[in-house]
C-alpha cells in the first residue's frame, strides 16, 4: 500500500508540473479528449508496453507518441508529458498522470461532472434547466451526462463526487417509510 501511495504521488507531481507549464494552452474540450485517452489506455495496457520496448530508438518512440496523440486528437502539449514519462521509464504511469491532469484541471477551472439519472428520457430544454439548476446550486460549471433509471419511479437524481440531488417519488416514499408514516410493501 505504501508503494501504491508513492506511485500515486509521483503521478500527481507529473500532472501538476504539466499543468503549471501548459494549463493556459489547453481547453476544457482538450481535457475531455485527455479523459477519453486515459480510459482507453487504462483498459488497454498493451499500448504502454510498446512504448517501453528497447528496440525502439528515441525517434521511433517520438513517432509512436505523436501517432498516439494524433489518434486521440490530444493537444500537442501532451507529446511532451508522454515522451517525458517514456524517457523516465514510467510509461506505466501514463493513465494515472492523465487522470490527474483531468481532475486537477477541472478543479482549477471550477468544473464538476454530474451523472443525471431520470425515470424517462429528457428533452434538450429539460436538460438545460437541470444544468442551470446544478450550476446555480453548486456555484460551479457543471458537465452532465444523462442516464435513464426506471428505479426512480418518477423524477431525477443528479450526482457528482461532491454533490447529490434527488427529487423522485422513490425518495419521497423512502422518507415517509423512515418517518413511519407508511409501511413497506
Amino acid at each position: 500500500m505504501k508503494d501504491r501511495a508513492a506511485v500515486t504521488a509521483v503521478a500527481k507531481k507529473y500532472a501538476q508540473a504539466f499543468l503549471r507549464v501548459f494549463a493556459s494552452e489547453i481547453s476544457l474540450a482538450d481535457v475531455g479528449k485527455i479523459e477519453i485517452a486515459q480510459r482507453s489506455m487504462q483498459q488497454n495496457q498493451k499500448i504502454l508496453f510498446f512504448l517501453q520496448l528497447p528496440q525502439f530508438d528515441d525517434a521511433q518512440r517520438l513517432s509512436l507518441i505523436e501517432d498516439l496523440v494524433g489518434h486521440f486528437a490530444l493537444p500537442q502539449e501532451c507529446v511532451r508529458i508522454l515522451l517525458l514519462l517514456v524517457t523516465h521509464n514510467r510509461s506505466f504511469l501514463i493513465p494515472e498522470v492523465l487522470s490527474f491532469i483531468v481532475s486537477l484541471y477541472k478543479e482549477a477551472a471550477g468544473v464538476v461532472d454530474f451523472v443525471v439519472k431520470s425515470s424517462d428520457d429528457l428533452n434538450q430544454a429539460q436538460k438545460e434547466k437541470i444544468k442551470i439548476f446544478l450550476n446555480d446550486s453548486s456555484g460551479k460549471k457543471c458537465q452532465c451526462s444523462y442516464v435513464i433509471d426506471k428505479k426512480l419511479i418518477a423524477g431525477i437524481r443528479a450526482q457528482s463526487v461532491e454533490y447529490i440531488w434527488e427529487y423522485s417519488v422513490r425518495k419521497q416514499l423512502a422518507r415517509l417509510r423512515a418517518a413511519g408514516k407508511i409501511g413497506t410493501y
